[in-house]
């Protein structure tokens, strides 16, 4: 949540840049205001598309991750200039029944009770990009970012569907009859529907969209992100 000074240019990973700020603090950026900002809590309120569940599986990393910081930020998670400070609120109450909220990264990040409030209170999914971009600007003053990961689901569906054609090829060729059992071919499709292993090649190409951002659009090597 905190916007380059600089635009910088695509450095392949893990190039650093000089001097070195800590990822989340704003010492590298000018400090975030918008909606977030202006609420008593801080809360962000971010929308994400599709609201499918391979990208409400994604979400939910970003939910433990936004919720439980590495350790090394998690002492500053509530300065005026941390970017974990948009996402605290919504762990502060869980924090009362379960201490690991506040504690290692690694018990919190292994306590639902610390990440499903983020998820449930501050990520919003909707059906499209477009509609995603449709709420928040029918909602002004509401919405901090959209997360538009269109691309990415467009292309872990043709890469399911890949497999899926190659597997039958293959069936075919070895002599496996033409119809699967039904209840087979149920169970099938819901690995294929729950399995990383087609996206283990694709980036994870994702669009995000900033109130007031004049950052141009920038494209990070190491993971695909188009910047708008």
């Amino acid at each position: 949540m905190c916007i380059p000074k600089h635009y910088m240019k695509p450095l392949p990973s893990p190039q650093q840049l000089l001097p070195l700020y800590p990822a989340d603090m704003a010492g590298w950026g000018e400090l975030y205001q918008g909606p977030a900002s202006d609420r008593p809590d801080g809360a962000a309120r971010l929308l994400f598309a599709p609201n499918t569940s391979d990208v409400q599986r994604l979400m939910l990393l970003v939910a433990k991750a936004a919720a439980c910081p590495p350790d090394a930020a998690r002492l500053r998670r509530n300065s005026s200039t941390s970017f974990y400070r948009f996402w605290a609120a919504s762990s502060a109450a869980a924090a009362a029944q379960h201490a690991e909220c506040w504690g290692a990264a690694a018990a919190c990040r292994a306590q639902p009770a610390c990440y499903l409030p983020l998820f449930e209170r501050q990520l919003f999914g909707l059906a499209s990009g477009a509609e995603a971009e449709a709420a928040a600007a029918a909602q002004p003053g509401t919405v901090d970012a959209v997360l538009d990961f269109s691309a990415w689901q467009a292309g872990l569906d043709a890469a399911r569907q890949r497999q899926q054609e190659q597997q039958q090829q293959e069936g075919q060729q070895e002599g496996w009859p033409q119809r699967a059992d039904p209840q087979q071919q149920q169970q099938q499709g819901q690995q294929q529907a729950t399995s990383p292993h087609p996206a283990a090649s694709l980036s994870f190409a994702y669009t995000l969209r900033l109130n007031h951002s004049e950052v141009p659009p920038t494209r990070i090597r190491l993971n695909q992100v188009t910047a708008t």
